[in-house]
């Protein structure tokens, strides 16, 4: 495996955001292109009721819950027209009111008011979708050349060289305007994903971005860490317990036969749409918000039973962070989002109830109070409504810290179902 640093991603991400001139339409633009959607935040009245399909963050106290006089609202639209409006949080509240999360501490709702907050590739302008559609078109040429043995063809492409430069170029369109400098700090609105930003701001202490590297040929998808049972999950991106962001072929290419060895993709090669590049990255976020990138090391190292819970909470976690990000609901098409958050979330979940009970109720007691001091965990547990398929998780969480904490598990308590 090929590794770049990030100084080199960063002059192609600066190269990036200069467009060239317009090119002929690739072969594959058609392929790339799946939902146009321009997601902007826009300051103007609440509503007067709560709206069904909407979340929010109202003004409490003072004789019950409002809406305030003035919300940003994200506005979605769709190839031009108007598809959705939400609620993100309430600018000021009426007298005796207090608002439950000001858009004053929600600095990125406040600094990107007014312009987007997202777009899809089919929203960009036509010279970088031109850009590219190419890089695509040539780099699945470069693949089927190496794939086929033809040697003399795949150097007069560049070889591997360009393959790699072009999987950068891609990703640095992609990740244009969430990475700066080696820190991961806020820099301004990029071409696609600006609202990377939210997740890389809200925590602080969060984790420094490494280096990425990306594999070059042969090096097509990594085993995923729990079985679930489909070949084709593969693991096409993942975040080393150092900050390494690892990026596979098949982040940029999908086969019709899945193997660590590209050279068993026989046929069926296709671009993976930048959108589904895009959603890898958001769940990768998550994890650079995480305690070691989502690797807790217990206390036995990297290897004991606690640690393997922990990181499966984390991937839990950053499934559910990114199955209710407004670019996974909106942006993505349904078999994009099915593909992104069905197989793996489900195998993290059927492997946590395995290895949590395995470990014995001290260690089970030391996870649970463990997760209990994270945010999103917590909430988890104290939610009557979890998502279905994660109840019996927080059910086993609540059970270890009630035999640990009486006081607080019992505040999780109703959702722990007794045999």
């Amino acid at each position: 495996m090929n590794v770049v640093r990030l100084s080199i991603l960063l002059t192609i991400l600066s190269s990036a955001v200069r467009l060239l001139p317009a090119q002929p339409h690739s072969p594959l633009l058609k392929n790339l292109s799946q939902r146009s959607v321009v997601n902007n935040l826009v300051s103007g009245s609440c509503p007067t009721t709560y709206k069904p399909g909407t979340f929010g963050f109202p003004c409490e106290g003072g004789g019950g819950n409002s809406w305030g006089d003035s919300c940003l609202t994200f506005k979605i639209s769709e190839g031009g027209v108007q598809k959705y409006e939400e609620l993100a949080c309430v600018q000021s509240c009426p007298a005796k009111m207090t608002n439950s999360l000001p858009c004053s501490t929600t600095a990125v709702y406040k600094s990107l008011a007014g312009q987007a907050y997202f777009r899809t590739f089919a929203a960009l302008d036509s010279a970088i979708q031109d850009r590219m559609a190419a890089d695509y078109t040539k780099l699945i040429s470069m693949v089927q050349a190496d794939i086929a043995g033809q040697a003399k063809t795949y150097t007069t492409l560049g070889g591997d060289r360009e393959r790699e430069r072009l999987k950068f170029e891609i990703l640095g369109y992609v990740m244009g305007g969430f990475m700066s400098g080696g820190t991961g700090a806020k820099s301004g609105p990029g071409a696609m994903l600006p609202f990377g930003e939210t997740l890389l701001m809200e925590d602080g202490e969060r984790e420094h971005i490494g280096r990425p590297e990306v594999s070059i040929s042969k090096l097509y998808a990594q085993a995923p860490a729990v079985k679930t049972g489909n070949p084709a999950d593969a693991s096409p991106m993942d975040t080393t317990a150092t900050g390494i962001l690892r990026v596979w072929e098949s982040a940029f290419v999908t086969c019709a036969k899945v193997s660590p060895d590209l050279s068993s993709c026989v046929s069926g090669i296709t671009p993976t749409p930048p959108d589904v590049l895009a959603g890898l990255l958001i769940h990768e976020l998550v994890h650079y918000a995480q305690k070691g990138f989502g690797h807790e090391g217990g206390a036995a190292g990297w290897n004991d039973a606690a640690t393997r819970v922990k990181s499966e909470l984390n991937e839990i976690m950053a499934y559910g962070i990114s199955r209710a990000d407004l670019f996974y609901t909106h942006a993505l098409t349904q078999p994009d989002y099915v593909n992104l958050t069905a197989n793996g979330y489900v195998a993290q979940v059927e492997a946590f109830q395995t290895d949590f009970v395995d470990a014995g109720n001290k260690v089970e007691e030391d996870i649970a109070s463990w997760a209990w001091e994270q945010p999103w965990m917590r909430v988890r547990m104290l939610r009557s409504n979890p998502p279905p398929q994660e109840r019996e998780v927080w059910n086993y969480m609540c059970a270890a810290l009630q035999r640990k904490n009486w006081t607080l598990g019992t505040l999780c308590d109703k959702l722990y179902i007794k045999d």
